[in-house]
């Protein structure tokens, strides 16, 4: 059987199609940020790129498509690497360390996530991919809380560290979400410390003596 080989021109055509992917992906994630994703079409997101509608439609079937790609690749991507680094020693200060670069990283993609959110409450589609992402997070996290759970000595399983870290997540997510998309003034450092010492509870047992 013949072996299938790369030609030049197929190499060329293969990086014309990423290119014009990039261009896409990059004018949409502009035009949602400035416009949110309710009042952005597929006419200001071509227009943006120098496109057409056709070639849009080469890509992506719809702009909540193109908008799950963007936010897959700007938030969860780096909440699961995030996730990677939680701390294996568990204290207030480590949590209120690791809490808080998720804010930041809530913080850099508040406006990605402020679209998502509307196109949440219109996109059936997007809402099945929300679910799936979550899941992403919460295997990782669970995994987390399990082990640090173990390691305190307290009973625990896969099921119930699964629930107390969708506990933990949402409450993290919440603080996140108003204070960058509500814009509800909050002391952060007050904050990270309340939220730091509430899962210090829940990862050992113990409540915090300063």
């Amino acid at each position: 059987m013949a072996k299938a080989t790369s030609t030049p021109g197929n190499s060329l055509r293969e990086a014309q199609k990423q290119l014009t992917l990039d261009k896409l992906i990059e004018s949409a994630r502009g035009v949602f940020h400035q416009k949110g994703y309710n009042a952005a079409t597929i006419d200001d997101i071509v227009d943006a790129a120098g496109a057409s509608r056709g070639t849009f439609y080469l890509y992506f079937h719809s702009k909540g498509e193109v908008l799950g790609k963007i936010f897959a690749q700007d938030h969860i991507e780096e909440v699961l690497r995030l996730l990677e680094s939680f701390p294996d020693e568990i204290s207030p200060n480590s949590l209120k360390a690791w809490t808080g670069a998720y804010l930041d990283l809530y913080q850099r993609h508040r406006l990605t996530i402020r679209a998502w959110i509307q196109a949440g409450s219109r996109e059936a589609e997007l809402r099945a991919s929300s679910l799936t992402m979550m899941d992403r997070v919460l295997d990782r996290l669970a995994a987390k809380v399990l082990a640090s759970r173990t390691s305190a000595g307290l009973p625990s399983s896969s099921e119930e560290a699964r629930i107390r870290s969708l506990l933990m997540f949402v409450q993290m997510q919440e603080l996140a979400y108003y204070r960058y998309i509500r814009e509800y003034p909050v002391n952060n450092d007050m904050a990270l410390m309340v939220l730091a010492d509430s899962w210090y509870y829940e990862l050992t047992g113990h409540a915090y003596q300063p």
